[in-house]
């Protein structure tokens, strides 16, 4: 007469039948852990990318308030001349071939009365050639000096007191931003087209043309104002990032001093950012 199976191994049998794995059970698992490290990835990917865009944007700012930092403060100094020698002004304020602003001008830094070979300072866009981009120079005597890169457009335009009574001349109330559109150093043309005192997208008159039409300052009732007569400078600066952020289109258009720029093709996949400031040239009063 044979033995009985003792009870708990009845049981570890029972157990070890009902926790077995079908093969279709081993495919169900490895197809959820394949859609989990799937999901995983995208979002690594995702976070990574976004990662990557803020960085991007990040160092465009950076650029760009270091960008308007420096020439602001540099050209509230312009005409700075403590000895009253004379030697120490505003001297060029025209357009380049693309529409940006160059600004030169003359401060006695050392307070000796004399003009210092590092005394007359100039601000521009040019293109470095090392990333594709144009960055924004500062040249003070030695050559075009990298100040900031990515920067796309520097715009300036210029109030003045043409009749002396020591405020900014307006048009209707509002002060007149001209700039000089002939290269002569004298100002011709108020950017403020449409007369509300803002300069922006409303006063391009004739668009995809890349500039501002203006009013002439003549068609004001006014001359054409020499160097000596401006007192107040308004900057733009537009910088933009490096490389371009998938999936993003940039539908905007950007006013920078008298140029337009409409990123059209490639060129709207780029993030840009503009900033504004008004800088009152004190030493310019005299």
């Amino acid at each position: 007469m044979g033995c009985a199976k003792p009870l708990f191994e009845k049981r570890v049998s029972k157990m070890m039948q009902e926790n077995g794995v079908t093969l279709v059970e081993l495919l169900v698992a490895m197809t959820i852990g394949l859609v989990v490290m799937a999901a995983i990835y995208s979002t690594y990917i995702s976070q990574q990318q976004q990662y990557l865009v803020q960085e991007q944007v990040s160092g465009m700012q950076q650029n760009l308030r270091a960008s308007v930092y420096f020439i602001a403060r540099e050209t509230r100094m312009a005409g700075y001349d403590p000895t009253e020698s004379g030697n120490f002004a505003l001297t060029n304020v025209t357009l380049d071939g693309n529409g940006d602003s160059t600004i030169t001008f003359q401060a006695d830094f050392d307070d000796d009365g004399t003009l210092g070979a590092d005394e007359t300072i100039a601000y521009s866009i040019f293109d470095s050639g090392a990333d594709g981009i144009t960055d924004l120079a500062r040249n003070d005597g030695g050559g075009n000096q990298l100040l900031a890169q990515g920067v796309e457009s520097l715009g300036l335009a210029y109030a003045f007191d043409e009749d002396g009574d020591g405020e900014l001349d307006t048009s209707g109330g509002n002060v007149i931003w001209a700039v000089d559109t002939n290269g002569d150093n004298q100002l011709d043309l108020n950017l403020d087209t449409d007369g509300d005192g803002v300069i922006n997208i409303s006063d391009d008159t004739t668009p995809g043309n890349g500039v501002l039409e203006g009013v002439t300052l003549v068609a004001l009732g006014l001359p054409n104002v020499p160097l000596a007569n401006i007192r107040a400078v308004k900057i733009w600066i537009l910088a933009r990032t490096d490389k371009v952020i998938r999936g993003f289109h940039d539908t905007d258009s950007y006013v920078v001093g008298r140029r337009v720029i409409t990123p059209v093709g490639d060129d709207n996949k780029f993030k840009r950012r503009l900033l504004t400031t008004t800088v009152r040239c004190r030493n310019l009063n005299t």
